[in-house]
């Protein structure tokens, strides 16, 4: 048992950083965030409740892309009926396409912009079933819910190349077209220097958040900002990468410490 949950875990854990706990951020944002939007969530129990059926949601959605053909005949399916039965089949099923087009499809390879408007899609799309799991149907502003979700669906289709610095040898090699390969290794750094604050701010305005709320996230933001122009060896890249991952936690938290719309 200890074998085969060490491989699980394994098999898992590169989306713990980039899809559990982020998304699973933003779910729980939305579902308590009665001071900073118009929702009316559910009471903190029945939210501390529902936590857990995230996790496999999440989880599940992502590993799509590590199956065999044999296995997806099973796991789609199941992962589709999982989805209705936690109110999250619109989200599930976007994914899948989604997940079909980038790995299918190589819409992973075939131009920049298409790449990171996948990545953007999924990301929302598990965002948006998290939301939907924890909100069980409490949401009263479905617009402000929706925008919400396409903010940071921008947000992320603009930045999340951040994760491609560390891997510009072996996407060459895989002969993927990546924006630092197409455009060039500065100007992927000096629109995520750029971006990376002026989202930020945007986002905060969004949700009109306190003094103290704009000193933290334009902290992190900063930081990334100023490591991934000043030091460019690989080390440092990926460690851009994990300030990304953390600067989006940041940003789906913001709902919870804006003011009153």
């Amino acid at each position: 048992m200890w074998t085969h949950a060490v491989t699980l875990f394994l098999f898992t854990k590169s989306d713990f950083k980039t899809v559990l706990l982020p998304q699973t951020c933003f779910g729980l944002s939305m579902a308590l965030s009665s001071v900073g939007s118009s929702l009316t969530p559910p009471v903190p129990g029945s939210i501390v409740r529902r936590l857990p059926r995230g996790a496999p949601y999440q989880l599940g959605g992502s590993q799509r892309a590590k199956l065999k053909a044999y296995s997806e005949l099973l796991s789609i399916p199941a992962a589709l009926l999982l989805s209705i039965s936690l109110a999250s089949s619109g989200p599930s099923t976007t994914l899948m396409a989604a997940l079909w087009l980038y790995n299918d499809l190589d819409g992973s390879s075939v131009g920049p912009w298409q790449r990171n408007a996948l990545n953007a899609v999924g990301l929302a799309c598990f965002g948006w079933g998290s939301a939907s799991i924890l909100l069980a149907g409490y949401c009263e502003d479905e617009e402000l819910l929706r925008n919400w979700i396409l903010l940071t669906a921008a947000v992320v289709m603009t930045t999340i190349h951040a994760q491609d610095l560390p891997d510009i040898a072996g996407d060459k090699v895989r002969g993927r077209r990546t924006i630092p390969l197409v455009y060039g290794d500065s100007w992927a750094r000096w629109s995520i220097a750029v971006l990376v604050p002026t989202w930020s701010m945007i986002c905060l305005n969004f949700w009109q958040v306190h003094a103290l709320g704009w000193m933290t996230l334009l902290f992190i933001a900063g930081t990334m900002a100023l490591l991934v122009i000043l030091r460019r060896d690989h080390s440092s890249d990926k460690q851009v990468w994990r300030l990304w991952c953390l600067w989006m936690s940041a940003l789906y938290f913001l709902p919870i410490f804006g003011q009153t719309r």
